[in-house]
């Protein structure tokens, strides 16, 4: 590869780089990142207690944190979510207590939650965006009841 070539990609990877992150600074919490119609941001994330603060991992590059009280998607708290019991399972989903969740596709970052499913069951398939529970397969929001997984073939 020519070193004009390796120039050219080095910088287009650090260029188009949108990643964010949160860091913690005189007690308080923020959002760190890059885009092209702002260039480098920092956001205060607002009623976040640092002391309790930490980003739910997750490998689709969502920026989610909790605190001892809320789940914050990059910024904005997310209604209903139990950031105790809150876990990423893998695709997009996510369980608490409670609920399951989608963050795949979604028309509002509050409007993410799979209602009548069962998160103590709910295990991700391996084709996105495909899970099930005890008793429903599941397409993303969308959920159809099944009587055997066993039964059911993504194609």
């Amino acid at each position: 590869m020519k070193p004009k070539n390796t120039v050219i990609i080095i910088l287009s990877l650090f260029l188009f780089s949108c990643e964010q992150k949160y860091s913690i600074r005189d007690n308080q919490v923020y959002l760190k990142g890059w885009n092209e119609g702002s260039g480098n941001y920092e956001r205060l994330v607002e009623k976040a207690d640092a002391k309790t603060f930490q980003k739910i991992e997750n490998d689709e590059n969502l920026t989610i944190g909790k605190d001892n009280k809320y789940v914050f998607f990059e910024t904005e708290i997310i209604d209903n979510f139990d950031p105790k019991t809150l876990k990423y399972i893998g695709n997009y989903y996510f369980i608490d207590k409670d609920s399951a969740y989608f963050f795949g596709f979604y028309s509002s970052k509050n409007d993410c939650e799979i209602i009548g499913v069962n998160p103590n069951k709910l295990r991700r398939l391996k084709k996105y965006p495909w899970t099930d529970d005890d008793k429903h397969i599941i397409y993303g929001h969308d959920i159809a009841e099944i009587k055997s997984i066993n039964d059911f073939k993504v194609i």
